[in-house]
């Protein structure tokens, strides 16, 4: 499942199209019209026709799943959907569960953790504070006392409208969380946040520019630019800068772009050799930290858990685990997300 994490065009062209197709069936191989197939964190998704049949294309290849989705059914995800031209997709019925009701004694009414749920998933942007959730009563909460962590799910999509960014967003929340020092959901105090799920995007009507200006704004410095400038090699003062502590270092010392595969490129970090070398239990496998400054004003934290890891030609890597961002790039959640296959 392609998750994303707050914690997600280059230069090069793929001349042939890739193009991904199959049929849709239910658990007694019946045709299944109407259902939802998106390539996950994009806006190309289709429903399917009568027949049950879906088509979708793309100019080159995009590092995330194949998305099928029907109310009453199971989801279904397919990973590296271009692996494979032609899919038979089976789904099943989703087993009727009746959510057990908790009375929480932790003293926190449900506006409070509503309060610290859209500050940490939609974010205290000028986008994340525009951004409505039309659906928030599907949210459910729970607020474990002896971790100060308050949790949140949803068993349907929440469907975001971001005027901001001009986009209606489907996101099918996985996972959430956040952790307090202690009792409390204030959302100013949390030591840290997770959100995980998939997204599709659909275009608003309205001001094309205003939007096309907002969607800019939000893609300068943030964690896809960061990629996309990586996998090009493009630094410098009026783009990102990279520190190793708070000295300047050169990226081509750290980071070694490597062959190509349908699109997908093969990054090697250099490790941090005195961590690496520390002697301790807690220590890990492999440990790399840069700091990073945008447009000489804009400082965030980059750390590397992996010696290796993927990115396509938008910017898109397979590691959302293994790389974390800090600083001002860990501001920007769902409000500020943009497609995977954005370009300017």
């Amino acid at each position: 499942m392609k998750l994303l994490l707050f914690l997600l065009l280059s230069g090069f062209a793929s001349a042939q199209t890739l193009t991904v197709s199959g049929v849709v069936l239910d658990e007694n191989n019946a045709t299944m019209p109407g259902v939802s197939v998106y390539l996950d964190g994009t806006s190309i998704g289709v429903l399917t026709d009568e027949k049950g049949t879906f088509e979708l294309s793309v100019k080159s290849r995009i590092n995330t799943n194949l998305i099928i989705s029907f109310i009453g059914f199971e989801t279904v995800i397919v990973e590296n959907p271009f692996g494979k031209r032609r899919y038979e997709i089976h789904m099943q019925p989703k087993a009727t569960e009746l959510r057990e009701v908790v009375i929480g004694n932790e003293g926190f009414s449900r506006d409070k953790k509503l309060k610290a749920f859209r500050a940490h998933f939609l974010g205290d942007t000028k986008a994340g504070r525009a951004c409505k959730i039309l659906n928030e009563d599907d949210i459910y909460f729970k607020y474990d006392v002896k971790t100060n962590t308050l949790t949140a799910g949803s068993d349907a999509p929440l469907r975001i409208s971001n005027p901001y960014l001009g986009y209606e967003v489907t996101f099918s929340l996985v996972e959430f969380w956040i952790e307090f020092p202690y009792k409390t959901v204030k959302p100013e105090t949390a030591v840290g946040s997770f959100y995980a799920g998939t997204t599709v995007y659909q275009e608003m009507t309205g001001d094309k520019k205003k939007f096309s200006d907002h969607r800019s704004k939000s893609y300068l410095g943030s964690q896809m630019h960061f990629f996309r400038n990586l996998l090009n090699n493009k630094w410098g003062k009026d783009d990102f800068e990279l520190y190793s502590g708070s000295w300047p270092a050169n990226p081509v010392e750290y980071f070694t772009v490597g062959g190509q595969s349908e699109g997908v490129y093969a990054v090697n970090v250099k490790s941090d050799a005195k961590i690496n070398s520390a002697n301790t239990l807690n220590a890990p496998k492999f440990y790399s930290s840069f700091n990073l400054m945008y447009d000489r004003k804009k400082q965030s934290k980059v750390i590397f858990k992996t010696p290796t890891f993927h990115v396509d030609e938008y910017g898109n890597t397979d590691s959302a685990y293994e790389i974390t961002f800090g600083g001002e790039m860990s501001k920007l959640r769902v409000g500020d997300l943009l497609p995977m296959d954005y370009s300017q």
